[in-house]
């Protein structure tokens, strides 16, 4: 990108493997593909004691997938068989932006591999970040979907918000990340603009064999 505001910058961070090992929380997890899901809650009786009922199953649509993220009442929206106008509107402008919203009332589950990185993305966005981690946003997509991804983090980028992303894709890496960040076995070999990482003696050896 052409000189980017150090706040608002696309970094990566670049390792030979992946080291995420640890599962995210079913209730923590941020920004997955739910299909459907289950609710449990507590429900006023007659008397003003409270009933836990079983357990209910939501079929969760790629709308509903953006809800759930919005950061006023989201979730809870769900279950009131009701959802703000404005987070509506958010939703379908979101998906619109990634080109799916004529899928928002579609299943999740029904969904290609490179359409719910659309949907994710867009979920992503619901929530108002000020910061974006993506990990290997360009694994197992075409090349066109691929080219439009990173047209929409450049935009996106564009109004300010930060990305991290992590990726072997070094056509990525050098299209998007400045500063690009080279890590190996834990320890940063180098970091600098893309044209400085690409001829960098350490990183050469440490990925090609080479110096």
């Amino acid at each position: 990108m052409t000189d980017p505001d150090p706040e608002d910058e696309v970094d990566d961070v670049e390792g030979p493997e992946d080291r995420t090992i640890v599962p995210p929380h079913p209730y923590t997890r941020v920004h997955g593909v739910a299909d459907e899901g289950e609710a449990q809650g507590h429900e006023p009786r007659g008397d003003g004691e409270s009933d836990i009922p079983g357990p209910r199953r939501l079929p969760f649509g790629v709308l509903e997938n953006l809800i759930v993220q919005s950061p006023t009442k989201g979730f809870f929206d769900l279950f009131q068989g009701s959802i703000l106008d404005h987070e509506m509107e958010r939703a379908m402008e979101l998906l619109e932006f990634v080109g799916i919203a004529n899928l928002a009332e579609e299943k999740a589950k029904n969904l290609s591999y490179g359409q719910k990185k659309l949907m994710e993305f867009a979920a992503t966005l619901m929530t108002d970040p000020e910061i974006i981690l993506l990990d290997e946003p360009a694994a197992g997509i075409n090349p066109r979907l691929l080219e439009d991804i990173e047209e929409r983090i450049r935009i996106v980028n564009g109004q300010g918000i930060t990305f991290l992303i992590v990726e072997h894709n070094m056509d990525v890496v050098m299209n998007l990340c400045d500063p690009v960040i080279v890590m190996a076995y834990g320890t940063v070999l180098a970091q600098g603009a893309p044209e400085l990482i690409q001829n960098d003696p350490q990183v050469l050896e440490a990925y090609l064999g080479e110096a």
